[in-house]
């Protein structure tokens, strides 16, 4: 049945087809490790991290001494809060890899306007462009790409690439993100990005574009980060403290720019 290894991934995707169809419902109570085992014909070891990976994922949840049940038919990133992959691991106790792409110091001739526009950089100043894929469980989660003034971070390492690299910012360099502006929108993965998602061409994903600010005003980094579609879902929760004409709280039509 399974031709691709390790055999945990390729059974994790299996129950994970077996979730988001119309077999469950959240909350239902899901087949346990001696079923899975039974219908897949795979170990209880292999069984259990596949499990393992689908309840970091935020699809699962255990109920001490009742069972496995359906938490949620997609995972969720709380867009809410500047909250690293890092943190978000190992807040569910989950192993995290991260393979650097590239770590490149460029010049501004080397950059695209966009990204000219969104860092506002002085003359001659260099920026740090990283490309890094983060991996939760051995399963390609996050294309993570952004470009860092590099006059704020100047000893940056690629070892600092290897974990939180918020973490790296705020802690090793004590800046302080006073503000974060995101788009996120869903595309379409060209060749490249799916080899490395290891999803299919064309397959969406989404996007999170986004420029972090230390002083309110400053910029310090502007990204183009992509989210494995298969595996994510992003929520918000707005609460509405004061009554306001509706044209300030709602947005008709489309919007091209952060």
């Amino acid at each position: 049945m399974f031709v691709k290894d390790p055999l945990y991934q390729q059974l994790a995707e299996q129950l994970r087809k077996k979730i988001t169809a119309d077999e469950y419902m959240v909350g239902d109570l899901f087949l346990t490790e001696k079923k899975i085992c039974s219908e897949f014909q795979v170990s209880r070891a292999t069984a259990n991290k596949a499990i393992s990976i689908l309840i970091a994922e935020g699809l699962l949840e255990i109920r001490k001494g009742i069972g496995t049940f359906i938490k949620n038919k997609e995972s969720q990133y709380n867009i809410n809060s500047l909250i690293s992959f890092t943190k978000l691991a190992e807040g569910v106790g989950k192993k995290i890899e991260t393979r650097v792409l590239q770590f490149n110091s460029l010049n501004q001739d080397e950059l695209f306007q966009k990204a000219l526009e969104k860092l506002d950089l002085d003359p001659k100043e260099k920026v740090t462009y990283i490309e890094r894929i983060r991996s939760l469980e051995g399963i390609p989660s996050i294309l993570d790409r952004r470009l860092v003034r590099t006059k704020f971070c100047p000893e940056l390492t690629e070892e600092n690439l290897q974990g939180s690299l918020i973490s790296t910012l705020t802690g090793d360099y004590n800046l302080v993100i006073s503000a974060w502006d995101r788009v996120i929108r869903a595309v379409s993965v060209n060749k490249k990005e799916a080899e490395l998602l290891k999803i299919d061409e064309g397959e969406a994903a989404l996007m999170l574009e986004a420029v972090g600010f230390i002083n309110k005003t400053t910029p310090l980094w502007y990204e183009w980060t992509l989210f494995n579609g298969r595996n994510f879902v992003f929520h918000n929760r707005f609460e509405i403290r004061k009554k306001g004409p509706a044209e300030e709280r709602v947005f008709f039509g489309h919007r091209d720019k952060i």
